[in-house]
């Protein structure tokens, strides 16, 4: 069933890299992708075991432990969880953000940290995306309070964006409750991914923090899209104003930022480090003298998507797990953050060299980045590329994607893992369910070398921490669980007594704090009066006890708990409080209430005595209920309905319990979700609904094969539940790009390859055509003249209903033996040409104090681009400059005095016979000009 159609459009000037995006980076970072079916059970490496901490979580995205034991829990909806410690199962919610909180898509909570002076300096900082722009008010797009929120359409998620922006914000912990102070906000986001990122303080007390491009994963954004255009307000443009290249610095560019001058500085793309207590750059920032107060806030840009960072223990070092778009991955190393500002060269540069969709549109911030040569950026320390294994000792599945929501990582400082451990790496993929480790080489950094599987079929793990005993925890996003890897087959404290029995912990405190001072099993009923004593090991006063056992509730049904106590006490079924009176009282009785399901479920009481008598009782009674799971029905859309980018799929549904009795539409959660299949498939969640009988989402724009899952979720009153999923297949439409002549290499997306080739599109999904000019074919060089449905070089098309081939005419420039020569009004080879013409080979220019074809005197460049024929064996190249030169061979750079000039040679060993490429740059500051590049 089709649910409507969507014209083909095309938009000048817009290169689409299709990337399968997270979180969705690589459709936006947290983008979180989940895996499609449960995954299977965790298999760490021999001698280790995956346990799991905590359970009964939402969408966990971060666990940061306290010096004092407490430990902290991010929610992604923006809630903040505190357990008393690994021993506590029931949390206690310190802070509540949702109203301020957009989490929708890869949005939300997703950064946590930890004051080191915790609790005499009793802080946590919280890093989310805001529901509003900068300086403005949320929600914007939300509802004040909701789990989830929607990005409606108009202006749709990826149509023209849902914009807002994101903060940093220091919350001070009194008792159980928070107050929030506001840090930084900043980091306008118009695209669902990219988001904001993590947060991490170095040894000096310095607060670092992380924050995304903001910009869209289906095509390289440079600020050219939106309603109104340019909705960052990113020059030359500004908000609503004509972004194109060379000139736009919009979009990801926006990574660039701290490089452009003449617009105040922004945060997206980059790490800052602060002062916790205000938000400030600290004095000893590498640009702290800049009169912008982002700028000097920065010390490292050029970030795509930087969702998790670590500190290196005993060194300033800051590492970052940069997620990439339709290729790599990178792991970066900031090494000094306070010498320099570090550009690691997003989105001009990714992985391994220039990133192809950007270097297409010439834009001018990357340019003149190309121009300072490589040594201008920082490259990543470690990347590697979707779909391949790490290396030879990589077992993880790469089926599923690679990393589309984020990389999460923490160094190993010493604890109870073997010898081998100490001052590793542990790093995560969540859509290959893996976590690696990377040992500790010889010169005391990870050795690349050694990178293997640690955790395979982990459960999806988006943070990783080590906790103060030494041992590796992660945040289970999907299953709403912590992890803890443990090593030697032990299992976590406390230990556990046969199903049917308690285990009994006594304190000698009465905060159930350090370690228990005796353990033992006991039978139910819990039935203890020690009258003024207590039990061997405390008291008689000032004492605690837990009781934690697991008991068969047979058919399960209405289930009333009776307590007496003197003095508190409170008690959880399956994590969730039941009753709760912790305060000093003679023995009273009290009752509390739940339905059940059948079979086993978890009891646990907690239980503190002041002074005189010591009562602590527990007993239960159940009421049976019908058999039988719930029964979800989903009404519409129908079985086989299918769906384009930009329509509003409405969904309706209900329930009946296992009596066949209606459920109210409080009974029914929905969730939407986007899968993924490159190969094996995975999920990214988009948005869910609870306590409603339907609502409707605006179908989102992804990259082929991709689809919709629709799952509607009914839990009865006896705590069953039950899914079912419609799977929603998009309208598809083949795209075909040719070039005259055939065979020469074009993009379309993220894929660059040679002509022609076929995609698949989904029906209104936007990417992008760039032509790459020039380019040498059959020894030619080929110059771009026109896209055969009238586009720009590079410019943006939406698939339409009807298959369609785009055809490029290139012309040939210059004959073999003759170089193209451009020649530019400025030191940076960048904008377009002010002159272009064939010259004769050999290259020998010598313009003395004139100035060269179309430019001044003084300050201009060139590029010179041919085709020549070379015997087979060894040829010596050499190239003298008055200023910068260089020489690339076939693409690769042989000679590089660009930033000395003088004379520079390169011995081409074993060449080929045949026709190969030379390029040479050149720029010219004042005085004479010359430029030679000869070869024997």
């Amino acid at each position: 069933m089709a649910l409507g159609m969507r014209q083909l459009r095309r938009t000048a000037h817009a290169t689409a890299v299709g990337a399968a995006a997270l979180l969705l980076v690589v459709a936006a970072c947290l983008a979180v992708v989940l895996p499609t079916a449960t995954p299977a059970a965790a298999a760490p490496q021999p001698g280790f075991s995956d346990t799991t901490a905590f359970s009964g979580l939402v969408n966990p995205t971060a666990v940061r432990f306290a010096p004092d034991g407490r430990v902290f829990v991010a929610e992604k909806r923006g809630t903040v969880q505190m357990f008393d410690g690994l021993g506590d199962s029931t949390p206690t919610r310190i802070a509540d953000l949702r109203t301020e909180v957009h989490n929708f898509w890869d949005r939300g909570l997703l950064g946590l940290a930890v004051d080191p002076g915790f609790p005499a300096r009793p802080y946590l900082y919280a890093l989310y995306t805001f529901d509003g722009p900068v300086g403005g008010t949320a929600p914007r797009w939300g509802t004040a309070g909701a789990d989830s929120d929607p990005c409606p359409n108009p202006p749709g998620a990826t149509s023209d964006g849902c914009v807002v922006s994101a903060k940093l914000v220091k919350l001070t912990l009194t008792g159980t409750a928070t107050t929030k102070q506001d840090l930084v906000h900043d980091w306008c986001q118009q695209y669902p991914s990219h988001s904001i990122g993590d947060l991490v303080f170095g040894r000096d007390g310095a607060l670092y923090a992380s924050g995304g491009d903001g910009a869209s994963f289906d095509f390289a954004d440079y600020g050219q899209d939106g309603n109104p255009v340019n909705p960052c307000g990113d020059p030359p443009g500004g908000v609503g104003g004509a972004m194109t290249p060379p000139t736009a610095q919009g979009g990801a560019l926006r990574s660039q930022d701290l490089l452009t001058t003449g617009d105040p500085v922004t945060l997206d793309g980059t790490v800052i480090r602060v002062s916790p207590d205000t938000g400030a750059a600290l004095p000893d920032n590498p640009n702290a003298a800049s009169a912008d107060a982002n700028a000097r806030r920065i010390v490292a840009f050029g970030l795509r998507n930087p969702f998790r960072l670590t500190q290196r223990p005993g060194t300033d070092e800051i590492w970052i797990g940069d997620v990439g778009w339709g290729s790599w991955e990178e792991l970066d190393r900031l090494v000094t953050p306070t010498a320099r500002p570090t550009n690691f060269g997003w989105p001009c540069y990714e992985g391994d060299g220039r990133q192809g969709a950007y270097d297409g549109l010439d834009l001018t911030v990357c340019e003149d980045l190309y121009a300072q040569g490589a040594g201008a950026v920082t490259a990543p320390y470690f990347p590697y590329r979707h779909g391949q294994p790490l290396n030879a000792n990589d077992n993880c599945r790469v089926t599923a994607g690679s990393s589309s929501s984020g990389l999460s990582f923490s160094f190993y400082a010493g604890g109870p893992y073997p010898a081998e451990y100490d001052g590793a790496l542990f790093f995560s993929d969540y859509s290959r369910n893996c976590i690696w480790v990377m040992t500790r080489g010889t010169d005391g950094l990870p050795d690349r070398l050694k990178a293997r599987p640690f955790v395979t079929d982990a459960a999806g793990p988006v943070d990783l921490e080590i906790s103060p005993q030494g041992e590796l925890f992660y945040a289970d996003l999907n299953g709403g669980t912590v992890r803890r890897v443990v090593y030697g087959g032990t299992t976590p404290t406390p230990t556990t007594c046969p199903q049917g029995q308690y285990l009994a912990e006594y304190f000698p405190n009465r905060t159930l704090t350090g370690a228990p001072a005796v353990t033992a099993c006991e039978p139910p009923p819990l039935s203890h009066d020690w009258g003024a004593g207590a039990p061997a090991g405390v008291g008689p006063d000032n004492f605690s006890a837990r009781w934690t056992g697991t008991f068969d509730f047979g058919a399960g049904g209405n289930t009333t708990f009776t307590a007496v106590s003197d003095d508190g006490i409170r008690v959880a079924v399956d994590g969730t409080t039941l009753i709760d009176q912790w305060q000093d009282q003679s023995a009273t009785t009290f009752t509390g209430t739940r339905q059940l399901t059948a079979g086993v479920h978890q009891v646990r009481v907690e239980w503190f005595e002041t002074g005189g008598d010591a009562v602590a009782k527990l007993s239960w009674a159940t009421t049976a209920t019908p058999a039988g799971d719930p029964v979800p029905q989903i009404a519409t859309p129908a079985a086989g309905t299918t769906w384009q980018v930009g329509e509003t799929i409405s969904f309706t549904g209900s329930a009946t319990d296992g009596a066949g009795q209606p459920l109210p539409a409080t009974a029914l959660t929905w969730q939407m979700v986007l899968r993924h299949c490159p190969d094996a498939c995975h999920d990214h969640p988009l948005q869910s609904w609870t306590g409603v009988s339907g609502a409707s989402i605006a179908a989102p724009d992804h990259e082929y094969p991709a689809h919709l899952a629709l799952q509607l979720t009914a839990r009865d009153a006896a705590g069953r539940t039950a899914t079912v999923t419609r799977e929603l297949q998009p309208r598809t439409v083949p795209v075909t790009v040719a070039t005259q002549p055939a065979g020469l290499q074009v993009t379309l997306g993220s894929r660059t390859a040679a002509t022609p080739f076929t995609a698949t599109l989904i029906v209104g999904a936007t990417t992008s055509l760039t032509a790459v000019s020039p380019q040498t074919s059959a020894g030619v060089v080929q110059e771009f003249v026109s896209w055969s449905d009238g586009g720009a070089q590079t410019h943006q098309v939406t698939a339409g209903t009807a298959a369609v081939t785009y055809t490029a005419t290139y012309r040939t420039t210059c004959a073999a033996g003759q170089y193209r020569a451009q020649y530019f009004a400025n030191r940076t080879l960048s904008g377009t040409p002010a002159s272009t013409g064939c010259e004769a080979a050999p290259l020998d220019r010598n313009w003395g104090t004139g100035a060269a074809p179309g430019t001044g005197q003084n300050n201009f460049s060139a590029r010179w681009t041919g085709v020549f024929s070379f015997t087979a064996g060894a040829h010596v190249l050499t190239a003298t400059g008055d200023e910068g030169i260089r020489v690339y061979v076939d693409g690769v750079l042989r000679i590089d005095r660009w930033a000395a000039g003088g004379t520079g040679s390169w011995t081409l060993d074993q060449l080929q016979a045949g026709t190969h490429e030379i390029r040479v740059e050149y720029f010219e500051k004042t005085g004479t000009a010359s430029a030679r590049v000869t070869w024997t």
